[in-house]
């Protein structure tokens, strides 16, 4: 597999690229009959993209150019969660007449989209690192752009501050990893387990390390806008395409980053009490730091925020014991909220209210507070008991459950305030995208156990 052969696993990621480059040399093409065409070939490229991941899902594993890169069942799975995002945030805009503004912002995205799934197959830390550099500058581009269409420029420099901070400290944490290892590649670079025995703080201190590089960007910059008075058209553009795609591909890479370098936490049963215990206590100090920030500015925007930090400090809970059946609904969970803040976004780009965006806006509001028939209770319920099983203490659990209590109170006062704004557009306004998101919410509750047994067959390392 160590050769040009191989080169065919990579046709689905060509395919993009063949996309940006012709992106790139017509972005200020008017004839609207060549616009039409670079439209046709991206839609095409999106359905040969996706079909051919679909037929190759179930593929064995394999190692591609010297194990730089991995092709696995677990890579086509997130292949596909991360361009039904794409197309979940550009499909309305992809048929409309493209300004050289939009062009510019769809050549970045496809960049990110692209280096997003080359991330989750990178198999060493020189892979991980150019592909995390590509997502920073596509996202700082468009941050950029638009910083200076609302003439405020302080934001981009904010922007590469935390996202240069964030890869510092991913830079060094792979740095002890080759310290202990002396391997660059994440297959060969096993930590010693009996070192890691002797001294759990060891274990905890570079996954510490990892999920600050790893996981903290679709942490720290939605904390830093809680600081800011953006107006909601800043709140709007910000969470994008361009955010939630290194969002999911992250986690996605810490988890394989995790099973290949800690030998421990592939046997189950045999995480660390300590290790255990500092994953759950990172993730009660997120759910928690963020529900006490929302006593002092209470915004829906701000509410927004915090219900992405909240649940993904509930995802990383499933890290601390690692079995197949956690991570299996933390991904599940990771799937269902970004559904639902996605179709949450796309509501709030119209500023008029409508009966029906009242109704769809109900039902994600509801799956953010975990009510019984939405995918946020499915979700919740079974990490809990993921957790339960593989060993955390009764009183962790109870502790996780007291620190989500508050958004649900939150949203309850949001769907009683939602319902209490006058209605501008009595009749049915069609909308499409968010109407079918609400749809395959309550798809993913009645089918959750289909949806739970795909995720669970893709995560091949734990075969």
């Amino acid at each position: 597999m160590n050769n040009f052969l191989s080169l065919h696993y990579f046709i689905p990621e060509f395919i993009l690229l063949l996309n940006v480059f012709c992106l790139f040399f017509s972005s200020e093409i008017k004839q609207r009959h060549l616009i039409k065409i670079r439209q046709i070939l991206l839609i095409v490229s999106v359905v040969t993209f996706a079909a051919l991941n679909l037929i190759r899902w179930f593929d064995h594993p394999c190692g591609l150019f010297y194990n730089s890169f991995v092709h696995d069942p677990f890579l086509n799975m997130f292949s596909i969660i991360l361009l039904c995002v794409f197309l979940i945030f550009e499909l309305p805009e992809l048929w409309k007449y493209w300004s050289s503004g939009y062009t510019n912002d769809l050549l970045q995205k496809l960049i990110i989209l692209t280096a997003s799934i080359l991330l989750l197959e990178a198999n060493s830390t020189i892979g991980l690192l150019l592909c995390i550099g590509l997502i920073y500058i596509g996202n700082s581009i468009i941050m950029n752009r638009f910083s200076h269409l609302n003439t405020d420029n302080r934001q981009i420099t904010v922007d590469l501050t935390i996202q240069i901070l964030l890869f510092g400290l991913l830079f060094f944490g792979f740095s002890i990893v080759y310290g202990f290892t002396g391997s660059l590649y994440f297959h060969t670079a096993q930590l010693p387990a009996a070192a890691l025995l002797e001294s759990p703080l060891n274990f905890c201190f570079l996954t510490l390390f990892l999920i600050l590089g790893l996981g903290l960007f679709g942490i720290i910059l939605p904390f830093r806008t809680l600081h800011e008075d953006h107006h909601q058209t800043y709140h709007v553009k910000y969470y994008g395409s361009s955010y939630f795609l290194p969002f999911i591909a992250l986690f996605g890479s810490l988890i394989r980053i995790l099973n290949g370098i800690f030998p421990m936490i592939r046997n189950y049963g045999a995480v660390p009490g300590e290790y255990m215990v500092f994953v759950i206590g990172l993730s009660i100090c997120l759910i928690a730091g963020a529900n006490f920030y929302y006593f002092k500015k209470k915004t829906i925007n701000d509410l927004f925020v915090i219900s992405l930090i909240i649940h993904y400090g509930l995802i990383i809970s499933g890290l601390a014991v690692f079995t197949k059946e956690a991570l299996t609904v933390s991904i599940y969970l990771i799937i269902s909220t970004t559904i639902i803040l996605s179709g949450i976004i796309l509501l709030q780009k119209s500023d008029k209210i409508s009966t029906q965006s009242k109704l769809i806006k109900t039902v994600f509001y509801l799956g953010l507070i975990g009510m019984p028939g939405t995918p946020g209770f499915t979700g919740r319920f079974l990490l809990l008991r993921a957790l339960y099983n593989g060993g955390v203490p009764l009183r962790l659990i109870v502790l996780i459950i007291i620190s989500i209590l508050p958004i649900i109170y939150f949203y309850t006062v949001e769907i009683i305030s939602l319902h209490r704004i006058k209605t501008v557009h009595p009749g049915i306004k069609i909308l499409p995208v968010p109407a079918f998101l609400a749809f395959f919410t309550i798809l993913m509750v009645i089918y959750w156990e289909p949806f739970i047994q795909l995720i669970t067959k893709s995560l091949v390392f734990f075969n």
